[in-house]
């Protein structure tokens, strides 16, 4: 709530592992500072603030260890240290988390050890109050590098994703869950099936998706708005966007997207305005970053830092090496 930014996990390039480490961001001083470390190394996990400023770190795989995990721990700003708290019905990596309007957290698919075909359906709820996950009701399909977006009535829009180890490929549907129910609904499908896209949510509450990569592992360069008035998509303009791109809309409402995976626009940057329904390049980054955090700082100003470089097979990368570098979007 200070307006600083937490880093934590994901893989060390020194160490060729996942890592327990985490950092602090200040935006005065432009510097990353060490702060207390994770309780055991996780990559592929989710972090997600909690209402009183604290930050909700969830599941992940340490594949130093080859394990994924079902636990869970609280990040405390104030003491800066982690603590764990209760742990998922089972593990999940690749999952999705969102908080919802009343406090918890809802957490949705993913891959991990026992589920169907290392596959999730199920979704769950974090309760902060009781530090307790519960089981809520399940979505049609397994889903991995899905995404889920808060929508403006509260109600959450779970979209795309690949069904992994099944036979039913990357994912054009879409539904949305009602905290009111506990119930996932259908709604409008994708144009294009996509996983490890983006979205974002929009001034006027529509969402825009963007990247991601298709059926064939082919970056996706379409763009596509989902109107929750009508539950349906729409096209929208063309990108650079591609497998592990970033999106955050910024505060005068329009969008930047920047990085992901294919390395035909190194580096490259784009904003979308809704106005005009059209994406324009912007300043470049220092180079392509593969899986960059994208974050909104509190003035503005956009952090994008981490990320890999490497050789780019559709959406996939190959010879990577992690980056220890950030940068700041003005």
């Amino acid at each position: 709530d200070d307006g600083r930014i937490l880093v934590t996990g994901g893989f060390d390039e020194e160490q060729s592992s996942s890592t327990s480490s985490a950092e602090l961001y200040d935006p005065v001083t432009g510097a990353f500072t060490a702060t207390g470390s994770l309780s055991l190394p996780r990559q592929d996990h989710t972090a997600t603030r909690l209402p009183d400023g604290r930050v909700l770190i969830v599941g992940g795989v340490d594949d130093s260890s080859g394990g994924d995990t079902r636990t869970a721990e609280i990040y405390d700003p104030v003491a800066g240290t982690f603590s764990q708290t209760g742990s998922m019905q089972g593990a999940r990596w690749q999952h999705a988390a969102v908080p919802l309007l009343d406090g918890t957290v809802l957490v949705i698919g993913g891959e991990g050890d026992g589920g169907p075909s290392w596959g999730w359906d199920t979704a769950e709820i974090y309760d902060p109050a009781s530090g307790t996950f519960a089981p809520t009701g399940s979505m049609s399909t397994v889903r991995h590098g899905a995404t889920v977006t808060r929508l403006a009535d509260g109600r959450v829009l779970v979209l795309g994703g690949e069904v992994y180890g099944l036979d039913g490929g990357v994912q054009a549907t879409a539904e949305i869950y009602d905290p009111a129910t506990g119930e996932f609904i259908p709604t409008g499908s994708l144009s294009t099936p996509r996983f490890y896209h983006a979205a974002s949510l929009l001034e006027d509450g529509r969402v825009l998706v963007v990247g991601g990569a298709d059926p064939s592992g082919i970056p996706a360069s379409t763009a596509e708005i989902y109107d929750p008035a009508t539950g349906t998509f729409g096209p929208t303009g063309s990108t650079t966007a591609d497998g592990f791109s970033g999106a955050v809309t910024l505060p005068d409402g329009r969008v930047l997207v920047v990085g992901g995976g294919d390395g035909s626009a190194p580096g490259s940057a784009e904003i979308y305005d809704p106005a005009t329904a059209t994406f324009s390049s912007t300043g470049s980054m220092s180079g392509p970053r593969y899986e960059a955090t994208v974050t909104l700082r509190d003035d503005g100003r956009v952090l994008i830092a981490g990320g890999a470089i490497g050789t780019s097979i559709g959406y996939a990368l190959v010879n990577a090496i992690a980056l220890a570098t950030a940068e700041v979007f003005r």
